[in-house]
């Protein structure tokens, strides 16, 4: 779950009259809920609460350039948000989402308990999808029993591995991972990689997309101000471009990494 001005704006936009800080955290825990287990986790959600807060009210209090405004005590809307949104113009999306939320009949609201479950076929789903694939390519490889920070560790050639796996959907050809910080440093000076999988479907079949990095790469792009971190979360952000099918890292600013998709050379 990506927590920035980003994703805040993101959610904002779908409402004219604003939306309260709590109902914000919610939208977020439900949008992005591979690194959630779900509203009850209480500690997590009212720190998420207070984080996004502090960007809101941050933002509001800035002379210039601020995108969000107060409308009451708790509640914010987008600054400059159109009272009649323009249409979008229709574009052909080669990649689409496949993730179908399960829905409550009584209520139409997401049930956590079953969304948890869910989640968690969807995290072995990647691990088990990547381990196949090293598999093809002649590593031996080993599922940890125990997620201490590495889901796999893999070997070729007389090289060791450390592997943690990230599995997300494509929405709006976009694709949010987050990595602990804690984790990310406790792995700093070790063979360590970090796999990204993005289920989609292409010309209609299902598939998966591999985004691969290692400690340097991902410490480069932070310093670059590509990926956005504090002192709790990396936050990834890609984007496939429409105008080329190349995927795109962004934060404060873009580059191209089609060279770290599908690159299983670790």
């Amino acid at each position: 779950m990506i927590i920035n001005k980003g994703s805040i704006e993101d959610v904002l936009s779908e409402s004219k009259k604003g939306l309260h800080v709590r109902d914000i955290t919610k939208k977020l825990f439900y949008e992005f809920p591979q690194d959630t287990v779900s509203e009850n986790d209480a500690i997590e959600f009212e720190k998420t609460v207070k984080d996004i807060n502090q960007i809101l009210y941050a933002d509001t209090k800035r002379k210039s350039g601020g995108i969000f405004t107060k409308v009451k005590k708790g509640v914010y809307r987008l600054k400059n948000q159109r009272k009649d949104p323009l249409p979008k113009p229709p574009q052909k999306e080669i990649f689409n989402t496949i993730d179908n939320p399960i829905i409550n009949e009584t209520d139409k609201t997401i049930n956590p308990a079953i969304k948890k479950d869910e989640n968690l076929f969807k995290a072995k789903a990647g691990e088990s999808a990547v381990m196949s694939e090293l598999l093809f390519r002649g590593y031996n490889v080993n599922s940890m029993l125990v997620d201490d920070g590495v889901d796999i560790v893999a070997s070729k050639n007389n090289m060791f591995y450390y592997i943690q796996v990230k599995t997300t959907s494509i929405k709006d050809n976009k694709i949010h991972a987050t990595i602990q910080q804690k984790r990310f440093n406790d792995y700093m000076n070790t063979q360590m990689r970090y796999i990204i999988v993005s289920r989609c479907e292409i010309k209609g079949v299902e598939t998966n997309l591999y985004f691969i990095f290692d400690n340097r790469k991902i410490q480069e792009l932070i310093f670059g101000k590509k990926i956005n971190s504090n002192q709790d979360r990396i936050n990834i952000k890609i984007e496939i471009d429409l105008k080329d099918n190349k995927p795109y890292i962004y934060d404060e600013k873009r580059e191209c990494i089609d060279f770290y998709m599908n690159n299983f050379n670790l």
